[in-house]
């Protein structure tokens, strides 16, 4: 598994925005977000945050090899 690290501000707001508007809560990222408030990209910046997105790495030999 590779991972990259995004630390754009706009881009972290935008992906912690969509989780917490899926239903998932703030504190499972380890953040306290009042109820109703938009996530801003001044916000990750206060909070410096970041997100490593994963990826899994290709195998190129045969299953059962």
């Amino acid at each position: 598994m590779t991972g990259t690290l995004q630390s754009d501000p706009v881009t972290v707001a935008h992906a912690l925005q969509q989780l917490f508007e899926a239903g998932n809560q703030a504190r499972t990222v380890g953040l306290a977000v009042d109820h109703g408030h938009s996530v801003t990209p001044e916000d990750v910046i206060a909070v410096r945050r970041a997100i490593v997105w994963f990826d899994p790495i290709l195998s190129t030999s045969s299953p059962g090899i």
